[in-house]
């Protein structure tokens, strides 16, 4: 009786790895977890002369020049971006961000508020107002390349200018989206 149920034992074991080569045909299966994030390309931009940060100096600027709208400076800024394409159906994106003193909400969105009362410092490109604290397209689908970025000194009213050193700063970020 021994014997029997020890030849049932191996026959039912020896049922169970033919049933499971017979179900895999042989073959062994894993199971492969695959992951990854996709991101559009990161870009640099730098000055004209490939420096970063980025110093703008007005000098000295009469008061005239200001109130007729003749101080400003001209920015030639160049970007990179990594990646071999324009990620499709995407659109470079620029972004203004003030960091020291915010908007000069008084004269405008696309107003730097200075160190200085009742001066501002408006960013245009082509001639179009650039607004702060928003993405704003760029329209460009290359990965590199340069524009000019003006900086322009205004103010909401002659009588607030006084003499003196001001300062404003602002971050400028690109991206695709």
């Amino acid at each position: 009786m021994m014997k029997i149920r020890k030849s049932l034992l191996l026959l039912l074991l020896f049922s169970r790895v033919v049933t499971a080569a017979d179900f895999n045909n042989g073959r062994a299966d894993v199971k492969i977890n695959i992951t990854a994030t996709i991101v559009a390309p990161v870009c640099t931009i730098l000055g004209e002369n490939n420096e970063s940060p980025l110093f703008i100096n007005f000098d000295n600027v009469d008061f005239s020049e200001v109130e007729n709208g003749t101080a400003y400076k001209d920015i030639q800024l160049k970007y990179n971006c990594t990646g071999s394409s324009v990620p499709a159906n995407k659109v470079m994106n620029l972004y203004l961000y003030p960091t020291k003193y915010g908007v000069y909400t008084q004269v405008g969105n696309n107003v730097l508020r200075t160190s200085k009362n009742g001066l501002g410092i408006s960013l245009t490109k082509s001639n179009a107002n650039l607004d702060l604290n928003k993405w704003i397209p760029f329209g460009s689908n290359e990965l590199q390349g340069s524009f000019i970025l003006r900086a322009s000194l205004i103010t909401p009213n002659k009588l607030l200018l006084t003499e003196g050193s001001f300062d404003s700063t602002v971050a400028i970020l690109m991206s695709y989206l």
